[in-house]
Parts: structure tokens; sequence; C-alpha cells
């Protein structure tokens, strides 16, 4: 969710001072003037622990209701009109925010095998690209430098920037874990949501196994891409993945699914 930039507007807050005003134009408006979106209200009945009550929006829950997205795009335009005095506040901060970015980002490689695994995100690029070298370095300084000199050829494993792609972009934040368990991602995007849960590589690195889920349910798929080839492996497709693990043959994966109420089944 975007998080708002707040200014205080004394026109349109009486009990503030004129001296904590931000506002300088003639017809400033007042917030009070406009009058948030009202969700339906739908009686229903919820009980839990020996204890009922009744819950009228818990029709929300519900992701398949015509009228929520409708709701959603309401509480948008809301909150756009409300903060639209802020608007060239709210760039000046994207602006600087931006200028204090280094170009590129990148994690310190970590070698496995023969292999230095390591994640950057390119110059340009909103989202990380997990990638890999052969590494003969021994020292980890000397793994930063002969990655950051390019003098190996590099392999890209998986590239959000790409999957992002097949979905519209919006707003990614992501937790990078780089080790073995090597990342999770997630994206907010205009035409759906995309998730990477985790993904491993393995033993003979030969293969990437990950789940991803497109629907924002916590619903993960998963799937195995050969490195060789570049090639998903088509009968890999498992829904309701929530875990994996390979096998030191690398023939063989193990993965925990979910049952109807999402919780680990088997």
């Amino acid at each position: 969710m975007r998080k708002p930039t707040f200014r205080l507007l004394s026109l349109s807050l009486p009990f503030l001072t004129s001296s904590f005003s931000s506002c300088r134009r003639k017809n400033c408006f007042s917030p009070f003037s406009l009058q948030p979106p009202k969700p339906k209200k739908l009686p229903s009945s919820v009980t839990a622990h020996g204890l009922s009550w009744v819950d009228p929006y818990r029709w929300m829950s519900n992701l398949d209701d015509p009228d929520l997205p409708t709701y959603l795009q309401e509480e948008n335009n809301y909150a756009e009109a409300f903060m639209a005095d802020t608007e060239h506040i709210q760039r000046e901060l994207v602006a600087e925010m931006k200028e204090r970015m280094p170009s590129s980002v990148f994690t310190p490689p970590e070698k496995w095998g023969p292999w230095l695994y390591y994640q950057t995100i390119p110059k340009g690029k909103e989202y990380p690209v997990l990638c890999r070298r052969i590494g003969t370095n021994d020292t980890l300084m000397e793994r930063i430098v002969g990655y950051m000199g390019g003098n190996r050829e590099e392999d890209v494993l998986l590239d959000w920037n790409k999957i992002a792609e097949q979905f519209g972009m919006v707003l990614s934040s992501y937790f990078l874990h780089c080790a073995l368990n090597l990342c999770f991602t997630r994206f907010a995007l205009n035409a759906g949501y995309v998730h990477i849960g985790t993904c491993q590589v393995s033993p003979d690195h030969r293969y990437l196994a990950y789940t991803l889920d497109m629907t924002g349910q916590e619903l993960f798929m998963l799937q195995i891409k050969d490195l060789e080839t570049g090639c998903l492996i088509s009968n890999s497709f498992v829904r309701g993945v929530v875990s994996l693990a390979w096998a030191k043959d690398s023939r063989t994966l193990l993965y925990t699914v979910v049952d109807e109420t999402q919780r680990p089944h088997r």
C-alpha cells in the first residue's frame, strides 16, 4: 500500500493556527467537504470460541464479489482527492529519494560449489535478478571485485522484472535472503499480483525450484526451471506449495502442500 505524505491544512482544520498552514492556494479545498465512500453492509453472523457477532463487512473477504474492486477504486479516488494539495511535495520527495539511491544494488556473492550466487537490481530496473557466475576467487573481497569487474560469464537464473512485465508493474517490496534459500519477493501489480515465495537450486546446480502466487490468495504454484536449457519443466506445476527441499540426488524434490484452510497438510 502506498504511504501518503501528509501536510497540515489550516484552512480545513479550524482548531489549527494559521502558522501551521502549508496551503498556498487561494481556494484550498476542505477535507470535510469530501465524503469518504461508504461500503455496503450485509449482515453476516460469525461464531467463534462460543461467541457470536454480526460482521456487516464480511463480504469483503470474498474476492469474487463484483462490488469489492469498485469500492477499492472509490477509496483510491478519495485518497487521491484528499491528498491532491500535496502532489508537488510527493513528486519532490520521490525525486529526492531517487537521487539518494545507488544506480545499481547487489548482494555479496555466496559461493556454493563452483558457483557464486548473488542478486542484483540492474541500473534502471525496479526489481532484483537472481544470477550466478563460475567463481575461482577465494576471499570474499576477491569475489566482490571479480563480480564487479564482470570478468566471469553471468547466468541469469530468475529475472523478476520479466515476471512483472507479464502482469504490469506498480510497486514492489522484497525481503532478500542471500544464502542457499535464495529469495523471497513480493510484487503488487496493475493487472495482477506476483509473489515469489521461496526458491532453491538443486545440489547439482542444474535446476531451480520456486513457488509463485499470482492471485494474492497465498496459494503458491510450484515451478521448476532447467538452468541448462532455460525452460520450465511442464509437469512440475503443483498448486498450494508452501515449502520445498531438494534431495541429494538432485532429481527428487520434497515439498509441502496446504489443505482448503491453507494449512500445511501433506
